[in-house]
């Protein structure tokens, strides 16, 4: 990655000053002439930039007023490479507009030179044999036979060539640069894992900016960079390594490779690997933890508010019986009541100590049809009761388990635990967050057939 050139951020610092307050509506460069197109406020303001490609010169200076094609005039080449659209110069970042991946499909040759087209509108594309770029231009005449190969950029320094000096260069030429992208972006083989375990290591706030640093703090990066290639040096001793351990022990791992003084790698690459492997595998065990705590906590929740839920409807089946009697109490005095009345008063032969009950009706039915509802309901509300105190006893027992599961994670730390803890929750009938993924793609893939 050649991102971190200080003439890339030069670039970006010239842009904002020339540009501050003004709405861009469109973007993009002229890669062989070094000018940068811009529309800026009203379709009318069209300007052209011209930025001056010698080393440490971005100086961007304004030619001449230019008229933009309309893009419905406009060919862009069909190879897809790059494509934002800026929308306000607060967004100018040049570490968004011209990022790109060399993956093993581009040349390395790439460099700062390769100011990318970064219009919503135009594309370019990279020939990686060649090292020439093709690109479109406003007159919509698509560009290729004047491609240029992009030169090689200067080798990084690695960390035992490290100076205060060169740190104090990188930060009066960039204010804004962090620790973490000075370790990343200017020190050769260190890559964003490796430089936030150094910085934990050095206790230094990765997000505080370099200018920011104390001369102590300059001094103590430099010991520590020149100590990494002895570190890492030539030697044949091993590491042991613990598959199914807690993880904690990768950290520990990871730990003793910085601030041992045993060389225990054959080359940085290979330590930095490790390393990186170490630190990948603590995080993939913890977010296993967080993500498995989190689906039990869930669970528990939703139990909690199903057993509320039950123990609410087995108080209401419990007035089964008086559903019965008031069937009862009816069918013994069918002459209690006319059509059109709310409620009838019988005498209760169930009660000693109330002579009379009042009993609800509908004054649409007779009273042998009010007794009959009264009946159903009766049997309604009786297998209602035995269905809800058997789920009752269901949801108990599964709630138990499930707080049980999550003490029992809460006091472990242990890959092969929580692997066996998962394995509960699918026994359970819980999903877990890969079933759902699985399930949603092949519902998905359902749908689509």
């Amino acid at each position: 990655m050649w991102l971190y050139s200080i003439h890339i951020n030069l670039l970006a610092e010239e842009l904002k000053r020339i540009l501050s307050g003004r709405l861009i509506n469109d973007v993009f460069v002229d890669c062989s002439s070094g000018k940068v197109y811009l529309s800026i406020g009203r379709p009318s303001d069209k300007i052209i930039l011209q930025y001056d490609r010698r080393p440490n010169s971005c100086r961007l200076n304004l030619i001449n007023s230019l008229q933009v094609p309309p893009k419905s005039q406009r060919n862009p080449l069909t190879v897809p490479f790059l494509k934002y659209k800026i929308t306000n110069c607060e967004q100018i970042h040049f570490d968004r507009i011209i990022r790109f991946d060399l993956s093993n499909e581009f040349d390395e040759r790439l460099h700062l030179y390769f100011i990318l087209i970064t219009s919503h509108s135009t594309m370019v594309a990279v020939a990686p044999e060649s090292g020439k770029i093709k690109w479109s231009l406003s007159s919509g005449k698509t560009r290729s036979d004047r491609g240029f190969a992009i030169p090689k950029p200067p080798p990084l320094p690695a960390p035992n060539e490290i100076s205060p000096d060169y740190i104090r260069t990188c930060a009066k030429d960039n204010p804004v640069l962090s620790v973490t992208d000075f370790l990343t972006k200017y020190v050769r083989g260190i890559d964003s894992k490796t430089a936030s375990q150094f910085i934990q290591h050095l206790r230094i706030d990765q997000a505080i900016a370099l200018p920011q640093l104390s001369g102590e703090n300059v001094d103590e990066i430099v010991r520590f960079l020149h100590s990494i290639p002895e570190l890492l040096h030539n030697r044949d001793i091993g590491i042991e390594h613990h598959d199914e351990k807690s993880p904690e022990i990768f950290v520990e791992m990871g730990r003793s490779i910085l601030e041992s003084n045993v060389r225990i790698f054959r080359s940085p690459s290979e330590a930095i690997e490790e390393l990186g492997a170490y630190i990948e595998r603590h995080a993939s065990a913890t977010d296993f933890k967080s993500n498995l705590k989190g689906l039990l906590a869930r669970e528990i929740l939703k139990l909690e508010k199903l057993d509320g839920e039950l123990s609410q409807a087995r108080e209401e089946y419990r007035h089964d019986e008086l559903y019965r009697q008031y069937g009862d109490l009816l069918l013994i005095n069918p002459k209690c009541g006319a059509r059109g009345k709310t409620e009838v008063s019988v005498a209760n032969v169930f009660d000693k100590d109330q002579p009379e009950i009042t009993i609800p009706v509908d004054p649409q039915k007779s009273i042998p049809d009010n007794a009959a509802s009264y009946y159903k309901k009766h049997q309604k509300a009786k297998r209602g009761l035995q269905l809800t105190v058997q789920r009752i006893s269901e949801v108990t027992e599964r709630l138990g388990k499930m707080r049980n599961s999550l003490e029992r994670l809460n006091g472990t730390d242990k890959i092969e635990d929580f692997q066996a803890i998962k394995k509960e929750c699918q026994l359970s009938g819980i999903s877990t967050i890969n079933q759902k993924r699985k399930s949603g793609r092949k519902g998905n893939e359902g749908q689509g057939r």
